[in-house]
């Protein structure tokens, strides 16, 4: 895998009534199993469809686009905290 990589975030945006919490955790451990149990990186939409139908969605194309698309880098940019003291870190940051 690489790249920016959040799917609960992506779940909550685009599912948000599909399931209580422990129900989203739930999927997002199904798709760590998914992923595990594969020799090389499996189909993404494969990898998603997993998840919905744990949580009941219907994994229509337009949902499947939309769980797969690229997300900005200033969307999301997760950081172990050690390195957010770092000046490396700091010039990622977005100025205001």
């Amino acid at each position: 895998m690489g790249g920016r990589w959040e799917p609960a975030g992506r779940l909550r945006e685009h599912c948000p009534r599909a399931s209580p919490a422990q129900h989203l955790a739930a999927a997002i451990t199904i798709g760590d199993h998914f992923f595990a149990s594969s020799s090389s990186t499996p189909d993404y939409d494969e990898y998603h469809q997993a998840m919905l139908r744990h949580l009941q969605v219907d994994a229509s194309a337009l949902l499947l686009a939309k769980l797969r698309r690229k997300v900005p880098t200033p969307v999301f940019l997760e950081t172990h905290p050690d390195v957010m003291e770092t000046p490396c870190f700091a010039a990622l940051q977005p100025t205001r």
